[in-house]
């Protein structure tokens, strides 16, 4: 006997059987695509974090440490009436262009890994370092005093702390959170290190600081101390506990107390009331305390970001 044909009404339910597992499991598949496709992009942004800080992060801080240095000498250099030894300073400069050169090796090694988002950031700090020459130059030329000279180079730490805040992009609220704060603290020290170039240009001035200098002096002050309170806010324990067994050393009572004298000062017009001795010891241990809270920071936000990446990336898989 030949076979008998099928019914129409068994194939339609065969049909409609089908739609009804197919339909769900196409869903499930895109959704399941657009769900992993979204987590390993967070996992890429995690480990970006933390190749970022390995390819840039040592070079940069040690571009801001060389800047601020030279920063420092100029200043005292030019408050002295251009009568310090500018062996020093020269020495100086030249450690800034090797960390200079150090850094701009570190960006072209690896040129995909510089977010699109980071770019106008990075231009505008590249173009600031472009400065450099120029500055030194009007230095040297006496086209520029203290005060100016002490601005401009401010101008091209600023820029640089504009490329770090644009260099912050990871999907992890919490890490993100952390690593703004911690880069909030880190700015914090910058200002501490205005205060202590400030002071040190004006003992080389034998205590005289002009009223425009003090004002400037009570102005990064305040910043310093409102952006600290602001970091530590934010900051967990692990990464807060650096900053506050510094805050809470007699350094930084000392430290304060000669803020507030400075401060008092102001309309005074005479010498401020700082020992060049007790100012060299204070501010050094402030500053080692306070870079040595910012280097563990940056360790431990590192390795968060190496973590949350491989978290995700095994959620992916």
């Amino acid at each position: 006997m030949g076979s008998r044909p099928r019914s129409p009404r068994r194939r339609s339910i065969r049909t409609l059987l089908a739609v009804l597992f197919v339909v769900p499991l196409v869903s499930l598949l895109a959704l399941w695509g657009f769900a992993a496709s979204v987590t390993l992009l967070n996992a890429l942004h995690e480990h970006n974090f933390t190749t970022e800080n390995r390819l840039y992060g040592g070079a940069a801080q040690n571009l801001g440490l060389a800047l601020a240095q030279e920063r420092s000498g100029s200043f005292v250099w030019l408050s002295s009436g251009r009568k310090a030894v500018t062996g020093s300073l020269v020495a100086q400069r030249q450690a800034t262009n090797a960390a200079v050169a150090s850094f701009q090796k570190g960006i072209r090694s690896s040129p995909g890994m510089m977010l699109s988002s980071a770019r106008p950031a990075l231009a505008s700090f590249s173009a600031a370092l472009g400065r450099l020459d120029s500055i030194r130059a009007k230095i040297d030329a006496g086209q520029l005093n203290a005060l100016a000279a002490f601005e401009a180079y401010n101008s091209v730490i600023d820029a640089q702390f504009g490329l770090y805040s644009e260099l912050i992009v990871v999907n992890d609220v919490p890490l993100y959170q952390q690593a703004a704060a911690s880069l909030q603290a880190g700015r914090a020290l910058e200002m501490a290190d205005r205060e202590v170039t400030l002071i040190n240009g004006a003992l080389a001035a034998h205590g005289q600081m002009s009223k425009s200098e003090r004002l400037l002096f009570a102005q990064t002050v305040a910043d310093q101390r409102l952006l600290m309170g602001d970091a530590l806010k934010q900051l967990g324990p692990s990464l807060a506990a650096g900053y506050q067994s510094i805050l809470t050393s007699p350094a930084y009572q000392q430290f304060s107390a000669v803020e507030n004298r400075v401060i008092g000062s102001i309309g005074s017009g005479g010498p401020i009331p700082v020992s060049a001795a007790a100012w060299s010891t204070t501010s050094f241990s402030l500053l080692a305390g306070f870079n040595g809270a910012e280097q563990h920071d940056h360790v431990v936000l590192a390795q968060r970001g190496t973590q949350e990446g491989d978290r995700l990336l095994l959620e992916v898989v």
